[in-house]
C-alpha cells in the first residue's frame, strides 16, 4: 500500500531513498552473470528510480519501473528524462505483490527496497516463477549479521520489521523458494550513514525547530529519531545487504 502522509513528507526529497546508491548499485551489476541481450528487466518498488534509470542505462533495455505510488512513478519519468534514457522506462503503477506477468518473463528482477513491503519469504515466492531459467534477482533487505541480536535493537526492528532476520537464514528463504543465493553485496556503512542518516537527521531537525508537526509526524519523526540511535549504537550488528538469486 502507498506510503501513509507522514512518512512520505519526512523522507520527501532526502538524497537518496534508503539503501539506493548509484555506485553501489553500478557494484551490484557487476556482479551479475551474463544475461540474455537484450535482457526483459522490472524494477519492484522503484521509487524515485535513481537505480531504475541506472540499470536502463547499463543494459540499452527497456525497464519496467513499478511503484504502487503515482508520485513516485512521476519522479522516476522525470528524472529519466534528465538522463536521457526515458525511451527506456516503462511506467507502471501496481502493487508488487499482484503484478499481472505471465511466468517466466524477466531475465532480470530488481528490488532494492521493496522486500520491506512485503516480507522477503513472501517476495520470493511470489516473484520466483517469473524469472526466465537462465534469469537473475536481486533484492536488498536489512538483515542481522549474527543470530541473536542485541534485545533492544531486536524489539525496534521487530516493531517496524517484523521479517528482519539473519543471513543464514536468508539462505534457508531463498532455498525454500526455489532459489539460491549466487552472491551478496552489502552496503558500506559510511555510505548507509552519509546517504541516508545524516540527512535525515537534518530534516528532522528542521521539522523540530519550525514546529506545528500533527500526530502523524510526530509519531513518524519518533521512530526515525530512534533508528538513528539503533544505527549508531548498534549499526555494527545489522547490515543493508543485496542478495543476487537464481533458481536452485
Amino acid at each position: 500500500m502507498p506510503l501513509d502522509p507522514a512518512t512520505c513528507t519526512i523522507f520527501q526529497d532526502l538524497p537518496r531513498p534508503g539503501g539506493s546508491v548509484d555506485g553501489c548499485t553500478r557494484d551490484i551489476i557487476r556482479l551479475l552473470p551474463p544475461l540474455r541481450t537484450p535482457p526483459a528487466i522490472i524494477d519492484l518498488g522503484c521509487g524515485r528510480g535513481y537505480q531504475t534509470i541506472t540499470l536502463a542505462a547499463h543494459f540499452k533495455a527497456p525497464v519496467i519501473a513499478l511503484d504502487d505510488d503515482q508520485a513516485a512513478i512521476d519522479q522516476t519519468v522525470e528524472a529519466a528524462a534528465a538522463a536521457g534514457v526515458s525511451a527506456l522506462i516503462q511506467p507502471r503503477l501496481g502493487s508488487i505483490a499482484a503484478l499481472p506477468d505471465a511466468p517466466g518473463s524477466f531475465d532480470l528482477i530488481w528490488s532494492e527496497c521493496g522486500v520491506h513491503r512485503v516480507g522477503l519469504e513472501k517476495a520470493l515466492g511470489l516473484w520466483e516463477p517469473l524469472l526466465r531459467p537462465r534469469g537473475v534477482m536481486v533484492v536488498g533487505a536489512c538483515g542481522w549479521i549474527l543470530p541473536d541480536p542485541p534485545a533492544e535493537a531486536a524489539g525496534f526492528w521487530q516493531r517496524i520489521y517484523p521479517g528482519m532476520t539473519d543471513t543464514a537464514n536468508v539462505h534457508a528463504i531463498a532455498k525454500r523458494a526455489g532459489l539460491r543465493i549466487d552472491d551478496s553485496y552489502s552496503l558500506p556503512r559510511s555510505l548507509w550513514r552519509k546517504e541516508y542518516f545524516e540527512p535525515l537527521a537534518r530534516r528532522i531537525v528542521r521539522y523540530r525547530k519550525e514546529g506545528g508537526l500533527d500526530a502523524a509526524a510526530e509519531r513518524r519523526i519518533q521512530q526515525a529519531e530512534t533508528e538513528i540511535s539503533m544505527f549508531d549504537r548498534w549499526g555494527d550488528r545489522f547490515q543493508y545487504s543485496y542478495y543476487l538469486l537464481r533458481r536452485a
